[in-house]
């Protein structure tokens, strides 16, 4: 009889452990299930987008919300599509532009070669109109040159430049002395030293003219220039020109942006390009009468 009761308790336990067994089966098949969906799911969104984003289609926002590390992992492909986005829109944009500046010169070259073809001279004269076709030439010349310049200083970013070791402050001295020649109603001043940096000369020399070239144009009669060794070099270049609107000073470096003159241009953008590819920065402020460009190198 007590055989009996024990193989009766032994079988009990035994189904009560098998059933116990069977639920816990039961239940991490349920969890693995549901760990898996919670995992798998918004690893698919994120391949999908991915492979969206790879395609170039990149304007369909990716909205997950989760607070791990696949939420980190979407939140930097969503901050990777937003740039991809802006950069295409500023993509278009620039090629608006350069559509625009580069149709202009070219319909003038072809309206004024129908002309003297046909025998009509829109300047009066053979010699007089043929001038404004060369005119024109070398405005499209130049305009090309500074897009190749500029497409080529964006390939360069991520390379080692040509470095070699230079006295900035007599380059600068050097393009001050050029300007001078054909505005000798702007008032010079300058303060600094021989300051030597380490860079690509040649593209330096880029930048001076660039913004000189820019100062010259837009000052009444003074222009400034101050060096100065603080915990980097600092560059100041000023002109008593009229003040940049708010507007106008969040684009102005950006390509084929339209100055006060109504002319567009890519001579700031090249600017940036090169300060930055030197660990460099640029802004401009307003003072209280003109506009002061400053330029901080680290080295």
């Amino acid at each position: 009889m007590f055989d009996t009761y024990r193989n009766k308790l032994s079988q009990s336990l035994l189904n009560k452990l098998f059933i116990m067994a069977a639920i816990a089966v039961l239940i991490s098949l349920i969890v693995s299930l549901w760990f898996s969906k919670y995992l798998t799911e918004p690893l698919k969104i994120l391949e999908d987008r991915v492979g969206k984003i790879a395609k170039q289609d990149c304007y369909e926002p990716l909205n997950l919300d989760r607070q791990d590390e696949v939420g980190s992992l979407a939140k930097s492909i969503e901050d990777m599509r937003i740039q991809l986005v802006q950069r295409d829109k500023e993509q278009q944009n620039m090629l608006q532009q350069v559509s625009h500046e580069l149709k202009t010169p070219i319909m003038v070259i072809r309206s004024y070669a129908q002309a003297v073809y046909d025998g009509i001279y829109p300047k009066g004269n053979l010699k007089g109109s043929i001038q404004v076709i060369d005119e024109e030439a070398e405005r499209l010349e130049n305009k090309v040159k500074d897009l190749l310049y500029l497409s080529k200083l964006q390939y360069i970013r991520k390379k080692k430049i040509a470095v070699e070791e230079f006295n900035i402050y007599k380059l600068i001295l050097e393009i001050v002395d050029k300007f001078k020649v054909n505005n000798s109603h702007i008032q010079w001043e300058i303060k600094g030293k021989d300051i030597f940096i380490n860079g690509d000369r040649e593209q330096w020399r880029v930048v001076f003219e660039n913004i000189l070239d820019n100062a010259t144009r837009y000052a009444k009669s003074t222009i400034k220039l101050e060096m100065k060794i603080e915990e980097n070099l600092k560059l100041k270049i000023y002109n008593d020109g009229e003040k940049i609107n708010k507007e106008e000073m969040n684009n102005l470096f950006k390509p084929f942006n339209k100055g006060n003159n109504g002319k567009y241009g890519l001579g700031l953008s090249i600017v940036k390009e090169i300060v930055e590819i030197h660990k460099g920065e640029i802004f401009v402020n307003n003072k209280e009468e003109g506009v002061e460009f400053c330029i901080n190198i680290s080295n």
